[in-house]
Protein backbone atom coordinates (compact mmCIF):
# COMPACT_ATOMS: atom_id res chain seq x y z
CA UNK A 1 0.00 0.00 0.00
CA UNK A 2 1.24 3.58 -1.15
CA UNK A 3 -0.44 6.67 -0.22
CA UNK A 4 2.32 8.90 -1.10
CA UNK A 5 1.20 10.34 -4.10
CA UNK A 6 -2.22 11.90 -2.57
CA UNK A 7 -2.52 15.40 -1.40
CA UNK A 8 -3.37 14.12 2.67
CA UNK A 9 -0.62 15.13 4.78
CA UNK A 10 -0.91 11.66 6.18
CA UNK A 11 0.68 8.72 3.89
CA UNK A 12 2.33 5.21 4.30
CA UNK A 13 5.82 4.52 2.29
CA UNK A 14 8.34 2.56 2.54
CA UNK A 15 6.67 -0.05 4.98
CA UNK A 16 5.76 2.64 7.68
CA UNK A 17 3.25 5.70 8.14
CA UNK A 18 4.98 9.15 7.98
CA UNK A 19 3.39 13.22 7.82
CA UNK A 20 3.98 15.69 6.24
CA UNK A 21 6.06 18.74 7.82
CA UNK A 22 6.55 22.45 7.69
CA UNK A 23 9.24 24.40 9.11
CA UNK A 24 10.76 27.98 9.00
CA UNK A 25 14.23 28.41 7.54
CA UNK A 26 17.08 31.09 9.44
CA UNK A 27 15.70 33.11 6.01
CA UNK A 28 12.30 32.86 7.01
CA UNK A 29 11.04 30.77 4.13
CA UNK A 30 9.34 27.83 4.53
CA UNK A 31 10.76 24.66 4.17
CA UNK A 32 8.49 21.43 3.57
CA UNK A 33 9.34 17.88 4.45
CA UNK A 34 8.28 14.88 5.87
CA UNK A 35 8.74 12.61 9.16
CA UNK A 36 8.29 8.99 9.31
CA UNK A 37 8.72 5.87 11.41
CA UNK A 38 5.13 5.30 12.88
CA UNK A 39 3.56 2.15 12.96
CA UNK A 40 -0.06 3.18 12.52
CA UNK A 41 -1.74 6.15 11.01
CA UNK A 42 -3.36 7.14 13.72
CA UNK A 43 0.04 7.62 15.53
CA UNK A 44 1.43 9.39 12.06
CA UNK A 45 -1.99 11.88 12.04
CA UNK A 46 -1.11 12.68 16.15
CA UNK A 47 2.09 13.25 15.85
CA UNK A 48 1.24 15.48 12.62
CA UNK A 49 -1.53 17.64 14.52
CA UNK A 50 1.12 18.40 17.46
CA UNK A 51 3.91 19.28 15.01
CA UNK A 52 1.18 21.87 13.03
CA UNK A 53 0.64 23.53 16.63
CA UNK A 54 4.42 23.75 17.02
CA UNK A 55 4.84 25.24 13.49
CA UNK A 56 1.45 27.89 13.76
CA UNK A 57 2.73 29.11 17.52
CA UNK A 58 6.24 29.57 16.19
CA UNK A 59 4.76 31.52 12.83
CA UNK A 60 2.03 33.90 15.48
CA UNK A 61 5.05 34.70 17.48
CA UNK A 62 7.57 35.59 14.38
CA UNK A 63 4.07 37.87 12.95
CA UNK A 64 4.06 39.60 16.76
CA UNK A 65 8.02 40.63 16.36
CA UNK A 66 8.39 41.12 12.83
CA UNK A 67 7.12 44.96 12.21
CA UNK A 68 7.48 46.85 8.72
CA UNK A 69 10.72 48.59 8.56
CA UNK A 70 9.84 52.16 7.52
CA UNK A 71 11.52 54.98 6.51
CA UNK A 72 11.19 58.54 8.62
CA UNK A 73 9.19 59.79 5.71
CA UNK A 74 7.00 56.89 4.53
CA UNK A 75 6.35 56.31 7.98
CA UNK A 76 4.75 59.62 8.80
CA UNK A 77 2.81 59.92 5.56
CA UNK A 78 1.71 56.11 6.31
CA UNK A 79 0.72 57.13 9.82
CA UNK A 80 -0.82 60.06 9.20
CA UNK A 81 -3.30 58.65 6.21
CA UNK A 82 -3.58 55.18 7.87
CA UNK A 83 -3.79 55.89 11.47
CA UNK A 84 -4.08 59.55 11.97
CA UNK A 85 -6.90 60.99 9.85
CA UNK A 86 -9.63 58.25 10.25
CA UNK A 87 -9.37 58.64 14.00
CA UNK A 88 -9.86 62.87 13.89
CA UNK A 89 -12.58 64.95 12.85
CA UNK A 90 -12.16 67.36 9.98
CA UNK A 91 -10.95 70.23 11.72
CA UNK A 92 -8.29 68.26 13.21
CA UNK A 93 -7.20 66.55 9.95
CA UNK A 94 -7.20 70.02 8.94
CA UNK A 95 -4.86 71.00 11.05
CA UNK A 96 -2.43 67.97 11.14
CA UNK A 97 -2.22 67.64 7.45
CA UNK A 98 -1.33 71.32 7.21
CA UNK A 99 1.45 70.91 9.51
CA UNK A 100 2.66 67.50 7.61
CA UNK A 101 2.69 68.90 4.08
CA UNK A 102 3.32 72.56 4.63
CA UNK A 103 5.81 72.48 7.62
CA UNK A 104 7.54 68.89 8.37
CA UNK A 105 7.80 67.38 4.35
CA UNK A 106 9.20 70.44 3.08
CA UNK A 107 11.95 70.50 5.91
CA UNK A 108 13.41 67.41 5.37
CA UNK A 109 16.55 66.76 3.85
CA UNK A 110 16.86 63.92 1.33
CA UNK A 111 19.37 61.87 4.02
CA UNK A 112 16.07 62.43 6.70
CA UNK A 113 13.97 61.22 4.31
CA UNK A 114 15.34 57.96 3.90
CA UNK A 115 16.56 57.33 7.48
CA UNK A 116 15.27 53.98 8.78
CA UNK A 117 12.71 54.99 11.60
CA UNK A 118 14.04 52.58 14.17
CA UNK A 119 17.46 54.80 13.47
CA UNK A 120 15.90 58.10 14.28
CA UNK A 121 17.46 60.30 16.70
CA UNK A 122 16.57 63.02 19.21
CA UNK A 123 19.35 65.33 17.63
CA UNK A 124 17.98 65.04 14.06
CA UNK A 125 14.25 65.63 14.99
CA UNK A 126 15.35 68.17 17.35
CA UNK A 127 17.12 69.66 14.14
CA UNK A 128 14.15 69.61 11.59
CA UNK A 129 11.85 70.99 14.42
CA UNK A 130 14.51 74.17 14.12
CA UNK A 131 13.90 74.32 10.21
CA UNK A 132 10.35 74.59 10.44
CA UNK A 133 10.31 77.33 12.99
CA UNK A 134 10.72 79.79 9.64
CA UNK A 135 7.29 79.26 8.55
CA UNK A 136 5.31 81.09 11.43
CA UNK A 137 5.45 81.50 15.28
CA UNK A 138 3.65 78.55 16.38
CA UNK A 139 4.97 76.11 13.69
CA UNK A 140 7.87 74.34 15.25
CA UNK A 141 5.21 73.94 18.24
CA UNK A 142 2.53 72.69 15.83
CA UNK A 143 5.50 70.22 14.66
CA UNK A 144 6.70 69.40 17.88
CA UNK A 145 3.17 68.30 19.19
CA UNK A 146 2.83 66.45 15.50
CA UNK A 147 6.04 64.28 16.03
CA UNK A 148 5.14 63.69 19.66
CA UNK A 149 2.08 61.82 18.47
CA UNK A 150 4.02 60.04 15.66
CA UNK A 151 6.14 58.26 17.30
CA UNK A 152 3.98 57.92 20.47
CA UNK A 153 1.96 55.28 17.76
CA UNK A 154 5.53 54.37 16.25
CA UNK A 155 6.42 53.44 19.61
CA UNK A 156 3.31 51.76 21.02
CA UNK A 157 3.26 49.72 17.81
CA UNK A 158 6.92 48.24 18.01
CA UNK A 159 8.28 50.67 15.35
CA UNK A 160 11.20 52.04 17.41
CA UNK A 161 12.46 50.41 20.54
CA UNK A 162 12.29 54.01 22.39
CA UNK A 163 10.38 56.85 21.68
CA UNK A 164 13.20 59.38 20.52
CA UNK A 165 10.79 62.62 21.40
CA UNK A 166 11.22 61.65 24.82
CA UNK A 167 14.85 63.44 24.61
CA UNK A 168 13.99 65.72 22.16
CA UNK A 169 13.82 69.46 22.77
CA UNK A 170 10.43 70.72 24.59
CA UNK A 171 8.22 73.47 22.75
CA UNK A 172 5.95 75.29 25.38
CA UNK A 173 3.13 76.32 24.05
CA UNK A 174 2.64 80.13 25.63
CA UNK A 175 -0.64 80.39 27.88
CA UNK A 176 -3.56 81.17 26.02
CA UNK A 177 -4.96 84.80 25.48
CA UNK A 178 -7.47 85.20 28.38
CA UNK A 179 -11.27 85.42 27.74
CA UNK A 180 -12.98 88.80 28.06
CA UNK A 181 -14.94 88.58 30.87
CA UNK A 182 -17.77 91.27 31.15
CA UNK A 183 -18.56 92.77 34.52
CA UNK A 184 -22.31 93.04 35.32
CA UNK A 185 -23.12 96.32 34.24
CA UNK A 186 -20.71 95.70 30.68
CA UNK A 187 -23.47 92.28 30.87
CA UNK A 188 -26.53 94.14 31.10
CA UNK A 189 -25.80 96.86 28.26
CA UNK A 190 -24.71 93.90 25.95
CA UNK A 191 -28.07 92.09 26.62
CA UNK A 192 -30.28 95.18 26.34
CA UNK A 193 -28.49 95.65 22.92
CA UNK A 194 -28.52 92.59 21.38
CA UNK A 195 -32.19 91.84 22.35
CA UNK A 196 -33.64 95.48 20.51
CA UNK A 197 -31.10 95.48 17.96
CA UNK A 198 -29.53 92.07 17.18
CA UNK A 199 -32.97 89.68 18.04
CA UNK A 200 -32.20 86.96 15.26
CA UNK A 201 -28.90 86.44 17.15
CA UNK A 202 -30.14 86.55 20.72
CA UNK A 203 -31.19 82.91 21.39
CA UNK A 204 -27.98 81.72 20.28
CA UNK A 205 -26.01 84.01 22.84
CA UNK A 206 -27.70 83.08 25.27
CA UNK A 207 -27.59 79.44 24.83
CA UNK A 208 -23.77 80.46 24.60
CA UNK A 209 -23.80 82.60 27.93
CA UNK A 210 -26.45 80.59 30.28
CA UNK A 211 -26.24 77.04 28.97
CA UNK A 212 -22.62 76.64 28.16
CA UNK A 213 -23.23 75.74 24.61
CA UNK A 214 -20.41 75.70 22.04
CA UNK A 215 -20.98 76.94 18.84
CA UNK A 216 -21.37 73.87 16.89
CA UNK A 217 -23.65 72.12 19.61
CA UNK A 218 -25.93 75.63 19.12
CA UNK A 219 -26.27 74.88 15.18
CA UNK A 220 -26.61 71.41 15.97
CA UNK A 221 -29.99 71.57 18.18
CA UNK A 222 -33.14 70.91 17.18
CA UNK A 223 -36.37 72.04 18.98
CA UNK A 224 -37.13 68.38 19.80
CA UNK A 225 -33.71 68.21 21.95
CA UNK A 226 -36.06 70.51 24.87
CA UNK A 227 -38.29 69.80 26.80
CA UNK A 228 -40.42 72.89 28.42
CA UNK A 229 -42.38 70.59 30.77
CA UNK A 230 -39.29 69.60 32.88
CA UNK A 231 -36.93 73.07 31.29
CA UNK A 232 -34.36 70.34 30.11
CA UNK A 233 -32.21 70.94 26.95
CA UNK A 234 -30.71 67.68 25.85
CA UNK A 235 -26.85 68.18 23.70
CA UNK A 236 -27.05 65.45 20.89
CA UNK A 237 -24.61 66.79 17.89
CA UNK A 238 -22.91 69.80 16.46
CA UNK A 239 -22.81 70.96 13.37
CA UNK A 240 -19.31 71.83 12.38
CA UNK A 241 -18.05 72.87 8.45
CA UNK A 242 -17.29 70.08 6.14
CA UNK A 243 -13.72 69.43 4.22
CA UNK A 244 -11.71 68.63 1.70
CA UNK A 245 -8.43 67.84 1.90
CA UNK A 246 -6.70 68.56 -1.42
CA UNK A 247 -2.84 67.28 -1.61
CA UNK A 248 -0.23 68.58 -4.18
CA UNK A 249 3.48 68.95 -4.52
CA UNK A 250 3.10 72.55 -2.97
CA UNK A 251 1.57 70.97 0.24
CA UNK A 252 -2.16 70.58 1.03
CA UNK A 253 -4.96 72.85 1.14
CA UNK A 254 -8.33 72.45 3.01
CA UNK A 255 -11.67 73.52 0.96
CA UNK A 256 -14.52 73.83 2.53
CA UNK A 257 -17.32 71.69 1.37
CA UNK A 258 -20.69 72.31 3.07
CA UNK A 259 -21.27 71.34 6.50
CA UNK A 260 -21.21 67.55 9.08
CA UNK A 261 -23.75 66.79 11.21
CA UNK A 262 -21.23 65.16 13.90
CA UNK A 263 -22.04 63.59 17.53
CA UNK A 264 -21.16 66.13 20.18
CA UNK A 265 -17.74 66.25 21.74
CA UNK A 266 -19.02 65.23 25.17
CA UNK A 267 -20.84 62.14 25.67
CA UNK A 268 -24.15 63.15 24.82
CA UNK A 269 -25.97 61.24 27.60
CA UNK A 270 -24.42 63.18 29.86
CA UNK A 271 -25.79 66.75 28.62
CA UNK A 272 -28.84 67.01 30.17
CA UNK A 273 -29.29 70.45 31.17
CA UNK A 274 -31.70 72.24 33.27
CA UNK A 275 -32.42 75.90 31.77
CA UNK A 276 -34.34 78.52 32.79
CA UNK A 277 -37.81 79.16 31.24
CA UNK A 278 -36.60 82.66 29.66
CA UNK A 279 -35.02 80.05 27.57
CA UNK A 280 -38.18 78.61 26.22
CA UNK A 281 -39.82 81.89 26.04
CA UNK A 282 -37.05 82.68 23.60
CA UNK A 283 -37.61 79.27 21.40
CA UNK A 284 -41.31 79.99 21.29
CA UNK A 285 -40.19 83.05 19.58
CA UNK A 286 -37.88 81.59 17.61
CA UNK A 287 -40.43 78.76 16.42
CA UNK A 288 -42.54 81.59 15.09
CA UNK A 289 -39.60 83.14 13.19
CA UNK A 290 -38.96 80.37 11.31
CA UNK A 291 -42.56 79.68 10.65
CA UNK A 292 -42.73 83.51 9.04
CA UNK A 293 -39.34 82.98 7.21
CA UNK A 294 -40.60 79.34 5.81
CA UNK A 295 -43.76 81.16 4.40
CA UNK A 296 -41.99 83.63 3.27
CA UNK A 297 -39.52 81.70 1.11
CA UNK A 298 -41.33 78.74 0.40
CA UNK A 299 -39.79 78.67 -3.39
CA UNK A 300 -36.11 78.46 -1.74
CA UNK A 301 -36.39 76.94 1.48
CA UNK A 302 -33.61 74.62 2.17
CA UNK A 303 -35.98 71.50 4.05
CA UNK A 304 -32.54 69.33 4.98
CA UNK A 305 -32.87 71.46 8.08
CA UNK A 306 -36.12 71.09 9.29
CA UNK A 307 -36.65 71.04 12.86
CA UNK A 308 -33.41 73.10 13.79
CA UNK A 309 -33.41 75.83 15.62
CA UNK A 310 -30.28 77.96 14.53
CA UNK A 311 -32.12 78.42 11.34
CA UNK A 312 -31.65 82.04 9.10
CA UNK A 313 -32.92 82.82 5.89
CA UNK A 314 -33.94 80.25 3.45
CA UNK A 315 -33.51 77.37 5.89
CA UNK A 316 -29.83 77.20 6.14
CA UNK A 317 -27.80 76.72 9.41
CA UNK A 318 -26.38 79.97 10.40
CA UNK A 319 -22.79 80.04 9.85
CA UNK A 320 -20.34 80.34 12.62
CA UNK A 321 -18.61 83.39 11.41
CA UNK A 322 -22.22 84.82 10.99
CA UNK A 323 -22.02 84.84 14.84
CA UNK A 324 -18.87 85.95 15.61
CA UNK A 325 -18.89 88.95 12.81
CA UNK A 326 -22.16 89.90 14.72
CA UNK A 327 -20.27 90.07 17.75
CA UNK A 328 -17.88 92.63 16.78
CA UNK A 329 -20.07 94.67 15.01
CA UNK A 330 -22.07 95.14 18.16
CA UNK A 331 -19.08 95.57 20.78
CA UNK A 332 -17.66 98.02 18.31
CA UNK A 333 -20.81 99.67 18.13
CA UNK A 334 -21.96 99.76 22.12
CA UNK A 335 -18.02 100.61 23.32
CA UNK A 336 -17.59 97.30 24.84
CA UNK A 337 -14.51 95.29 24.25
CA UNK A 338 -14.89 93.10 21.55
CA UNK A 339 -16.05 89.17 22.83
CA UNK A 340 -16.54 85.94 20.44
CA UNK A 341 -19.01 82.92 21.22
CA UNK A 342 -15.93 81.28 22.68
CA UNK A 343 -16.01 84.48 24.89
CA UNK A 344 -19.63 83.99 26.35
CA UNK A 345 -18.85 80.41 27.15
CA UNK A 346 -16.03 82.05 29.55
CA UNK A 347 -18.22 83.73 31.28
CA UNK A 348 -20.50 81.14 31.22
CA UNK A 349 -18.16 79.07 33.48
CA UNK A 350 -16.95 81.72 35.06
CA UNK A 351 -20.66 82.37 36.70
CA UNK A 352 -21.14 78.63 37.42
CA UNK A 353 -17.42 78.54 39.20
CA UNK A 354 -18.26 81.82 41.50
CA UNK A 355 -21.98 81.19 41.70
CA UNK A 356 -20.31 77.95 43.97
CA UNK A 357 -21.56 75.29 41.62
CA UNK A 358 -18.46 72.36 42.04
CA UNK A 359 -15.92 72.08 39.36
CA UNK A 360 -17.39 68.43 38.23
CA UNK A 361 -20.85 69.98 37.58
CA UNK A 362 -19.43 72.54 35.67
CA UNK A 363 -17.57 70.11 33.84
CA UNK A 364 -20.59 68.35 33.51
CA UNK A 365 -22.11 71.84 32.09
CA UNK A 366 -19.52 72.23 29.68
CA UNK A 367 -19.49 69.27 28.56
CA UNK A 368 -15.46 68.18 29.30
CA UNK A 369 -14.45 64.76 29.61
CA UNK A 370 -12.09 65.33 32.58
CA UNK A 371 -12.68 68.17 35.27
CA UNK A 372 -9.10 68.79 34.74
CA UNK A 373 -9.72 70.58 31.44
CA UNK A 374 -12.17 72.83 33.62
CA UNK A 375 -9.66 73.76 35.48
CA UNK A 376 -6.45 74.24 32.90
CA UNK A 377 -8.92 76.36 30.59
CA UNK A 378 -10.98 78.32 32.13
CA UNK A 379 -11.05 78.80 36.07
CA UNK A 380 -7.14 78.90 36.26
CA UNK A 381 -7.11 81.70 34.14
CA UNK A 382 -9.33 83.75 36.61
CA UNK A 383 -7.52 82.55 40.09
CA UNK A 384 -6.14 86.08 41.35
CA UNK A 385 -8.42 88.49 39.06
CA UNK A 386 -9.43 90.21 42.14
CA UNK A 387 -11.79 92.01 40.24
CA UNK A 388 -14.35 89.32 39.31
CA UNK A 389 -14.33 88.04 42.64
CA UNK A 390 -16.30 91.62 43.29
CA UNK A 391 -18.37 91.18 39.96
CA UNK A 392 -19.50 87.54 39.64
CA UNK A 393 -20.26 86.53 43.44
CA UNK A 394 -23.25 84.28 44.19
CA UNK A 395 -25.90 86.98 43.59
CA UNK A 396 -24.86 87.58 40.17
CA UNK A 397 -27.61 88.08 38.18
CA UNK A 398 -28.04 90.39 35.08
CA UNK A 399 -31.62 89.81 34.29
CA UNK A 400 -33.37 90.75 37.03
CA UNK A 401 -36.44 87.85 35.94
CA UNK A 402 -33.71 85.18 36.01
CA UNK A 403 -33.11 83.31 39.24
CA UNK A 404 -29.19 81.43 39.74
CA UNK A 405 -28.31 79.20 37.84
CA UNK A 406 -29.52 76.07 36.71
CA UNK A 407 -27.17 72.76 37.04
CA UNK A 408 -26.73 69.59 34.82
CA UNK A 409 -29.93 67.41 35.53
CA UNK A 410 -26.98 64.54 34.68
CA UNK A 411 -27.29 61.52 31.86
CA UNK A 412 -30.37 61.32 29.93
CA UNK A 413 -32.58 58.69 29.42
Amino acid sequence: MNNSMGSSPIFYENGSWYHRTKNLTESLQIEYGKRGGYETEDEAAEAYVEHLNIFKNRLALLKEKQTPQFSFKDYLIYWHHNIYTPRSDDSTKVVASYVLYNFIVPSLTPQEEEIPLSALTASTLNSLMKRTDKYCKTSAKQTHKYLSAVFLDAHLDGHVKENPMDYADKYYWEDPKPAVIYTKEQLKTFLFYVSHFYRQLYLEFILALFCGLRSGEIRGLQFEDTNKIQQTLHVQRQITAKYTLIYSTSGVKAVRNGRAVKPPKSDSSLRLLKVHRFVFELLNERREEIRKLKKNHKETWNHEYDGYICIGKNGNIKSECTFNAALERICTRIGLPVISMHDLRHMCATWLFYSGVDLLRVSLFLGHKNPNTTFDIYISHLEGSEHLRGVLDATFNPFPELPQVSEPVGRAV
